[in-house]
């Protein structure tokens, strides 16, 4: 009996990739690349299992919500984005990618609300200029005109600061920002707190980049030595110039994305306009 248990729990355990050792980090980066494959099935279940031992609950709920929204299963995966918590600095991010959903399913006013939280002014620094464009699109669908003209004008008023500073950055490889990044990674630890009091200055989630974090960490090491310092900021430098030219492009995307959703709504009311007089 005990032989058969033993059995049993060795073939679960390769079922969803689980290493000897119990490496439960493994079995994450194992589902992380099944998600982008065709074995999200396979995911789910590697998902489902570090879910019952609690494993980093956020980012496991995010990737099967990301999964599902992908399957578009959208009632699932709304479930699972509304179990990221404000704490977790994926939060953010759930609420924009759930307002997709909602949209997804021709749920405007409430892919709205989701909206109207991103874009209050305590979270302007954080939030992707797409989610602009999505909110207008919400306004759009609800014939909300006036609405969707607000989130443009709003949008230019946030944003005018960030590109400018973006733009000096992805030209110069310095900004301000840029500066306070390099002096708070020799203190600390670089993440979405940290980093939060210059963000509007520094490419969207560049804490989260791979090659930035082991520099970071590395600055944060030998930031005492002039000499490491130096070209450890040079790297980062050129990295972080290569992520702002990336968001520039999507940033100028959905800028173009707006004057389309602007010049549609124009349009129909020129016609609207032109049937009343007529």
């Amino acid at each position: 009996m005990k032989r058969l248990v033993l059995t049993l729990l060795i073939v679960f355990s390769s079922q969803i990739g689980l290493a000897a050792s119990g490496d439960l980090e493994k079995v994450f980066q194992q589902a992380k690349k099944n998600a982008v494959s065709n074995l999200k099935t396979r995911a789910l279940k590697q998902l489902s299992f570090l879910k019952s031992r609690n494993y980093k609950p956020a980012e496991v709920h995010m990737l099967m919500a990301r999964i599902y929204f992908e399957s578009n299963q959208l009632e699932k995966a709304i479930e699972n984005y509304n179990k990221i918590p404000k704490s977790s600095d994926l939060w953010l991010e759930s609420l924009e990618e759930k307002a997709w959903a909602y949209l997804r399913r021709g749920q405007f006013n409430k892919s709205m609300e989701q909206t109207l939280t991103l874009l209050s002014p305590v979270f302007d620094q954080y939030v992707n200029a797409e989610v602009y464009y999505l909110a207008a699109v919400n306004r759009y669908f609800v014939c909300d005109y006036n609405g969707v003209f607000a989130t443009i004008q709003q949008f230019k008023n946030r944003y005018k600061d960030r590109i400018t500073a973006l733009e000096r950055l992805s030209s110069t490889g310095v900004n301000e920002d840029f500066n306070n990044l390099i002096n708070t990674a020799k203190l600390r630890q670089i993440n979405f707190s940290s980093a939060g009091p210059f963000a509007i200055g520094l490419p969207q989630y560049h804490y989260r980049d791979k090659e930035l974090k082991n520099l970071y960490t590395a600055l944060n090491d030998h930031g005492d030595n002039p000499v490491n310092s130096a070209k450890l900021t040079k790297l980062i430098q050129k990295r972080i110039q290569e992520l702002a030219e990336d968001e520039l492009k999507k940033i100028k995307k959905n800028i173009d994305q707006l004057f389309v959703v602007e010049a549609e709504i124009i349009q129909r009311v020129y016609e609207k306009s032109k049937t009343q007089s007529s």
